[in-house]
């Protein structure tokens, strides 16, 4: 039986294979805190639909590897569909309706939800 802490880390800004340093800070917490726990990381963003005129001006949504790993940290990566303006109400239940199957899967004993970006 494995009695080590299982801790899940969510977030916006993590590590991609387009943007290696995005989410530099958060990356560096999990990856310390992955020597003294179980830590799986979940980096959920938004997708806007690909035509120009609903694309969101305000947030960089590049393209990117969904299997992408940052070096010592176990990642995934889940999007949720969004509309600039429109589905802003509604972005924090779909980012959570998206995310929560992969949380109870995972079952953590702590959550760290952090926001964070480095430009």
């Amino acid at each position: 039986m494995n009695s080590r802490i299982r801790i899940a880390v969510a977030t916006h800004f993590f590590p991609t294979c387009s943007q290696p340093n995005r989410g530099r800070p958060i990356y560096q917490l999990t990856r310390a805190l992955s020597t003294l726990a179980d830590v799986q990381a979940f980096c959920v963003d938004p997708v806007y639909p690909r035509y120009k005129f609903l694309q969101q001006r305000t947030f960089l949504n590049p393209d990117y590897d969904a299997s992408y790993t940052a070096p010592g940290v176990e990642v995934e990566y889940l999007q949720y569909g969004a509309l600039p303006i429109v589905s802003r109400v509604m972005n924090g239940h779909n980012c959570g309706c998206n995310l929560t199957p992969h949380l109870r899967k995972f079952r953590p004993n702590v959550i760290i939800g952090r926001y964070g970006a480095t430009r």
